[in-house]
């Protein structure tokens, strides 16, 4: 594969301390990271629901978690091991998902009749400060 291909762009996000190009398999259930540097890309999650489609990708500010979206609601993957989570989210309609770099404020592009502003709040774990 060559990373040309795979250009920072909202389908293949770079992490936020410019190490990794995120991305989904072409079957749209697994999770892959790419170096920028080069080398192989490797699969960090698969979903194993029938509904996958872990699309669109977003990265937290510490370049840990790989957030993204399926019919089952959004998930935080780890980059370097660990196990999927999960987040609670119970936001209807929700298209897209951003962490700020300050890690402390989401926007989101929800997609139903009407319109709202919502504030969450501590709803993140903590982040340990970056190396």
């Amino acid at each position: 594969m060559l990373l040309e291909a795979l250009l920072p762009t909202p389908n293949a996000p770079l992490s936020p301390d410019g190490r990794w190009l995120a991305f989904v398999s072409e079957d749209w259930k697994g999770l892959k990271l790419a170096p920028v540097e080069g080398g192989e890309p490797r699969e960090v999650f698969r979903s194993e629901s029938k509904d996958a489609f872990l699309w669109p990708l977003s990265w937290t500010p510490d370049s840990r978690y790989v957030l993204c979206l399926n019919k089952e609601g959004v998930w935080r993957i780890p980059a370097f091991g660990g196990e999927a989570r999960k987040l609670a989210i119970p936001v209807k309609g929700l298209r897209e998902l951003r962490v700020h770099p300050d890690g402390k404020r989401v926007a989101m592009w929800v997609e139903e009749p009407g319109s709202e502003i919502w504030v969450l709040e501590n709803f993140l774990p903590r982040m340990a400060a970056a190396r």
